[in-house]
């Protein structure tokens, strides 16, 4: 059997996350058949987005028939208890709880700095939807509640949350999509990650009759130009419009990865979109979005001069 070592400490850095995630998924690419152990007994830090993407480039591998095992045994006791209580293996399901048991799940974790990785359900059905909507208000609450936001930065949280949730059920053609949240008060900032193994901004382009675009970076191009892949012209603003408000707005940083092409933007950095040359066979299958939304705006900071 493969096996691969999990960095065991990755610090704050957003940048840093990421990267580790690139590297575990050349390092799966390299591995010759058979199964493949991610090791995880090492560990004492990780990002959520870094967490969020291995687990479901694991469970990717396994759809297609390749076994990944994850081991969980770590032997820092702190971050094994971090996995389990984060449901990092399994996920969190409110699909199979009520309204009212997925709310008091929630609340569980208000002492803790984060919440579990959830996997919420996707779909036109009215339960689907119910549970959705119930998962949203719940989870942006719990983090009002829990951070003491002021009102802007509530609204901006709340929006960025349902809008990522609904761009996923809208784009992604699967049956569950994924999110994963850690809060640093001290820092004053919170790390969000959305995420499908669906089809990708490529391929909701190309299903919905976009035949000229033809590269996953053009189809990140054209939603960040706000192309519709639906009939009606005033959809497909969401993508950037998130973007704008958590970098342009609140001055947070916005990571977006799908295919084999991603775009990042922060302050400091001018949006860049690329396509990734360190292996034609490394993609992400479905779309991953990363957040890094800052806990306090600045005064003049207002909400409605980012929304379209």
């Amino acid at each position: 059997m493969q096996h691969i070592a999990i960095p065991q400490d990755q610090g704050f850095s957003f940048g840093h996350s990421i990267n580790d995630l690139f590297r575990l998924m050349m390092d799966l690419e390299r591995q010759p058949e058979g199964a493949v152990t991610l090791d995880f007994s090492q560990c004492r830090f990780l990002n959520p987005i870094f967490l969020l993407g291995a687990r479901l480039i694991a469970q990717h591998y396994q759809r297609l028939g390749r076994p990944i095992i994850l081991n969980t045994q770590c032997h820092n006791r702190f971050f094994h208890e971090y996995l389990q209580l984060t449901h990092f293996t399994e996920g969190f399901q409110p699909a199979t709880l009520s309204a009212e048991a997925c709310n008091e799940v929630l609340q569980g974790y208000y002492p803790k700095t984060y919440l579990p990785l959830t996997v919420f359900p996707l779909g036109l059905s009215d339960e689907a939807t119910s549970i959705r909507e119930n998962l949203q208000a719940a989870i942006a609450s719990h983090i009002k509640t829990r951070l003491s936001l002021s009102g802007q930065v509530y609204e901006s949280v709340s929006y960025l949350i349902t809008e990522m949730v609904n761009n996923i059920n809208d784009h992604s053609r699967q049956q569950h999509g994924y999110l994963f949240t850690q809060f640093y008060s001290s820092k004053g900032y919170i790390d969000i990650g959305f995420a499908d193994i669906g089809i990708g901004f490529l391929g909701s382009y190309q299903l919905t009759g976009h035949s000229t675009i033809s590269t996953h970076e053009a189809a990140i191009r054209a939603g960040r130009l706000g192309q519709s892949t639906k009939d009606d012209p005033q959809r497909g603003f969401g993508f950037r419009t998130s973007r704008s408000l958590l970098v342009d707005g609140l001055g947070g940083k916005y990571f977006l990865f799908s295919g084999d092409a991603f775009l990042y933007n922060d302050k400091e950095t001018p949006e860049t979109i690329r396509t990734l040359k360190i292996n034609p066979l490394i993609a992400w299958p479905g779309a991953l979005v990363a957040m890094r939304i800052p806990m306090i705006a600045s005064q003049d900071f207002n909400i409605y001069t980012y929304l379209e």
